[in-house]
């Protein structure tokens, strides 16, 4: 019954291992890289900024709203308990020589502070101030969905902000998207950990079924061997001879104790819990 509560544990908290591993092997990936700064370090390439994971900064430049996206959380009954939106913004990154686009993924509750972010950025480019805002952003760079991109193509598209050859170079399809980069790390610590103790559970519930299996406990006062009998306890060498698979060891053993036949003894040991039992 143990062995069977131990594998149990084990196969469900590997389960829980497992769907971590797939819902968050990306963001896994992203907490473990080494963040960039982009607006203060500015990419060099197009390949650099592709090649970014983790990114903490203050984006200090937001363009504009190019898409948002309404989630819903349904009951049983079908109706709607809970809507969250996100908000895609436009968001330039500079090298040395170019400028390039990317997209950010804002939750309601920061959209204010992006909105803000966005009105200074456009003050700022009609010389209206010489301030920029900034908005603390800690995540990684994601592949933008098709339809996200489509979206975003678009919204440089409507605004005559590029043209069509520039918008394939410039506008590129990644994503930022936040997330807490020291809270991921400490999570994904933790399932490993779960998973080191479910394969040791595991282990340990399989090592202990073995050793029941080949603990024989003893029902007779007396063995009888060729209609002599012998106390029981003449013979836990013997025995524990047998469950170790020292079978030679044990018809040596049986023959001193016994004085039968080598032969005789090897009949014996292979029947041996028939005796023992």
């Amino acid at each position: 019954m143990l062995k069977e509560f131990l594998r149990r544990i084990a196969f469900v908290g590997i389960l829980f291992v497992v769907i971590f591993g797939v819902v968050a092997y990306k963001d896994v990936l992203v907490a473990f890289s080494e963040p960039v700064d982009i607006v203060e370090d500015y990419p060099e390439t197009e390949e650099e900024i592709k090649s970014i994971k983790a990114v903490k900064t203050e984006l200090d430049m937001v363009l504009d709203v190019f898409a948002e996206e309404e989630t819903t959380t349904t009951n049983k009954y079908g109706a709607v308990t809970n809507r969250r939106y996100d908000y895609y913004y436009v968001v330039p990154v500079f090298t040395e020589t170019e400028t390039y686009y990317v997209g950010v993924k804002v939750s309601s509750t920061k959209s204010l502070e992006y909105d803000k972010v966005c009105d200074a950025t456009w003050s700022y480019l009609y010389g209206e101030t010489e301030e920029l805002k900034t908005v603390e952003f800690e995540g990684g760079f994601y592949k933008m969905e098709d339809e996200a991109f489509k979206y975003f193509k678009e919204w440089f598209e409507d605004n005559e902000w590029l043209d069509e050859k520039d918008i394939k170079k410039y506008v590129l399809p990644l994503m930022l998207e936040p997330i807490k980069l020291s809270t991921t790390r400490k999570l994904t610590f933790v399932f490993v950990g779960v998973l080191a103790l479910c394969i040791f559970l595991l282990v340990l519930s399989f090592r202990k079924g073995k050793e029941k299996t080949q603990s024989v406990t003893p029902q007779k006062a007396v063995i009888t061997i060729n209609d002599i009998n012998y106390p029981t306890s003449n013979f836990e060498k013997v025995n524990k001879l047998v469950e170790k698979g020292k079978k030679d060891k044990a018809v040596k053993e049986l023959m001193e104790v016994t004085g039968i036949s080598e032969t005789a003894a090897n009949a014996v040991i292979l029947d041996w819990y028939a005796y023992w039992c």
